[in-house]
């Protein structure tokens, strides 16, 4: 199985598993419904609606949770944290459906206490589907399910009851195993998944993501900046006369200029959330979430001098070193205002960054986006 992060997989797994969640419940109560209507005639009246009451409200908890966390984004949990909130569910929906073969189980009716057992098995194993994610939920599930049958075919004193009663653990044990079979297919699936979509959003040759990849970062932290009212900052970076550089030194040289230059930029980002990215030739983007002007040009300065210190020798320019020109910009996102508008104003900084002398720092205003 291919490798990767490990909270992603989590995060999308129990999102696959809340969205699961809709028809394998809606299946159980239709089940619970028609359950209640075959031991009508053969069971006390109050106690069939109070269980079949208990089914529907487990149920309706379930999908409450459910439907709270079938987005990847809003299951951004720290690692275990989802059991504090699903398992407990998970434990008594299947008590709602144990509890039955206790509290139903018609003494002198065979035709409907096989019914009984067959229709919690069926719902047990219909429930496979649901928990295909999350295998240990299902375990849990199925001891909450065939708990209470087991206890009540062993009490019950007929042979053949406890000959199934002992049947039971090998029942539920293989819909265990073929659940886990199952889960670790969906995992390799989304590993797979997570693998290509990783190699499509990064540049081939400087292994940083490239400009598709930081369209979308872009678009989603400019409205997380206008619902939060913090600071978005872009950086644009260009090469020096890249183009005199791979004429005078060749086009592998130039090449392994830039894989180094993307290495320097990388390095010198040291918050989570922040990213480089290739923009296309031999121009590099930044963006920084959170981050005002004063930081924002500080950081660029930085870059700067770090690709200086580098020493890759570069005749055509003034020092004889590779050197980068730097335009950037700040601002407080508002939904009307297009992220676009803040990638000209730092656009409109590198040129006059280019066009002041190269090898320097510009940080630019544009009258349609709001400065912090």
């Amino acid at each position: 199985m291919i490798i990767n992060d490990p909270h992603q997989l989590t995060t999308h797994q129990l999102a696959q598993f809340n969205r699961q969640t809709g028809v394998g419940l809606l299946v159980g109560v239709v089940n619970a419904v028609v359950l209640a209507g075959f031991l009508w005639t053969v069971t006390d009246h109050r106690r069939l609606v109070i269980w079949l009451t208990a089914v529907i409200l487990t149920s309706g908890l379930r999908l409450f949770v459910a439907r709270a966390h079938a987005i990847p984004e809003r299951v951004m949990l720290m690692p275990g944290h989802w059991a504090h909130i699903h398992l407990p569910v998970t434990v008594l929906v299947g008590l709602a459906w144990g509890s039955a073969a206790l509290f139903l189980f018609p003494v002198d009716a065979f035709p409907q206490q096989i019914l009984l057992i067959l229709m919690i098995g069926a719902t047990a194993a219909g429930a496979l589907p649901m928990y295909i994610a999350l295998p240990t939920a299902y375990g849990i599930y199925l001891v909450s399910v065939f708990g209470p049958l087991m206890a009540r075919l062993f009490l019950d004193g007929d042979e053949a009851f406890q000959i199934m009663a002992g049947m039971l653990p090998v029942f539920a044990g293989s819909l265990w195993i073929t659940a886990r079979s199952m889960h670790f297919g969906l995992m390799e699936s989304l590993s797979l998944h997570f693998n290509f979509q990783t190699l499509a959003s990064l540049d081939g040759l400087t292994q940083i993501p490239n400009r598709r990849h930081f369209d979308v970062a872009l678009a989603n932290e400019w409205k997380r900046a206008a619902r939060s009212g913090t600071p978005l900052s872009v950086i644009l970076i260009d090469v020096d006369k890249f183009k005199v550089y791979n004429d005078t030194y060749g086009h592998q040289a130039g090449d392994v200029c830039l894989q180094r230059v993307a290495r320097v930029l990388s390095d010198n980002l040291r918050r989570a959330g922040d990213m480089v990215a290739r923009y296309g030739g031999e121009e590099f983007v930044l963006l920084l979430h959170q981050t005002p002007r004063d930081e924002g040009v500080v950081l660029a300065e930085r870059l700067r001098a770090s690709v200086e210190r580098l020493g890759i020798e570069h005749s055509g320019v003034e020092g004889g070193k590779v050197t980068i020109s730097v335009g950037g910009a700040t601002c407080i996102p508002e939904p009307q205002v297009q992220e676009a508008a803040l990638l000209r104003a730092a656009d409109d900084a590198l040129y006059q960054a280019k066009h002041g002398g190269r090898n320097r720092v510009v940080w630019g205003l544009r009258a349609d986006v709001q400065n912090p």
